[in-house]
Order: structure tokens, then sequence, then C-alpha cells
């Protein structure tokens, strides 16, 4: 789960103030993504799906799927990108 979705769920729950000390106290990897060898992100655009993402960066469906979304999420996930959202688009095998 990226942080721009952490945010979202934290906020709903919580307010402004709460937000931003949960936010702080998070370690985030450089493109948000929840993968620590995360070498590049992506910042999604209006109109973006998972699928034009994936294809854009030749990567596998799969692999954008398991470097941006904690397990428990929904694979709809993929197709309900919110622009500004920052997804991880490659990462360095040596880490």
């Amino acid at each position: 789960m990226n942080r721009n979705r952490i945010g979202r769920r934290i906020a709903g729950l919580v307010g402004a103030a709460a937000l931003a000390t949960a936010l702080t106290a998070l370690t985030i990897t450089p493109a948000n993504a929840i993968i620590a060898s995360c070498a590049e992100g992506y910042t999604v655009q209006d109109g973006d799906t998972g699928r034009s993402v994936a294809e854009k960066h030749k990567i596998s469906m799969q692999d954008l799927y398991r470097w941006n979304f904690a397990e428990g999420d929904a694979p709809g996930s993929m197709d309900h990108l919110v622009p500004g959202e920052t997804l991880c688009v490659k990462v360095d095998s040596k880490l």
C-alpha cells in the first residue's frame, strides 16, 4: 500500500492532525511503493490504468501490482489509480 492510499484511509478515520503525525512516522521508499528495492517511480496521470502504466513501462501487471499494493488490496485497485499518486515501475534487482 503506498503513502497516498494510507493517507486517504487514515484521514477518513482520524482527521488531519493525526494524519500528519502518522505520515511523518512512515518509512517510505523513493517511489512511495511497498517494495524497498524500487529504483524508478511514475506519477499517475489522469486516465491512467494499471494496464496502461504497465504497458508504458514494459512491465507485467503482476509486477506492477506486487511492487505497489499490499497483499490485502483488491485487484481492482489497479483500475482506480489516483492522479498524482506515485507507483514503482522498476526495481533494483541487486537489493
